[in-house]
């Protein structure tokens, strides 16, 4: 019953603080029989034998439910999560967690990522055979689209697997193009 309580107050907060109900995802209970270990020395009657037993012993049940917000409403989750302790005021024990933060429309951002990538990646190579002579960049003769990195904000990491943040609010969000030209 309690946990029912806790979990009704809880998304009844997340309401009043203007997220929306569908963006509110209630899981099922997690429940856990806890246990105590019981030691026990007793002497047999009429004995100096003693006797040594151990057993666990029921405790009870503990429960947890898991309440998360997908929501693109940025300023209100954030809030949300600053203010959830207010909770514990109401007697609802409360474990809280700093949001994560994903870049949705990365599909859409490709192309023009690579676009761009192509674009200076041409760049870099004029410059390079400049500096090195006469020779200048011909037709594209290869291209292929490496991994994406999305980092926070003035973050320049890259890993061969790609980076994916989602502690930071903001992005840098950094493709690598492989390109190989002519050369003239």
């Amino acid at each position: 019953m309690a946990l029912k309580i806790g979990s009704d107050k809880g998304v009844a907060f997340l309401k009043a603080q203007g997220i929306k109900a569908e963006e509110i995802q209630t899981q099922t209970a997690a429940i856990t029989e806890e246990f105590e270990l019981v030691k026990e020395d007793r002497v047999l009657p009429g004995t100096t034998v003693a006797l040594h037993s151990e057993r666990n012993v029921s405790k009870g049940f503990h429960a947890t439910q898991v309440v998360s917000v997908s929501s693109a409403s940025v300023p209100l989750i954030e809030k949300a999560s600053r203010e959830i302790t207010t909770l514990l005021e109401q007697g609802v024990s409360v474990t809280s967690r700093s949001p994560s933060y994903y870049y949705t429309r990365l599909g859409e951002l490709k192309l023009e990522m690579l676009t761009e990538a192509v674009k200076d990646a041409r760049i870099r190579a004029e410059n390079i055979l400049r500096s090195a002579g006469n020779a200048s960049v011909g037709k594209l003769v290869e291209a292929d689209m490496g991994i994406i990195n999305i980092n926070a904000a003035n973050s320049t990491g890259t890993s061969n697997e790609g980076n994916h943040d989602t502690s930071s609010y903001e992005k840098d969000i950094i493709t690598i193009v492989h390109a190989e030209y002519e050369v003239k």
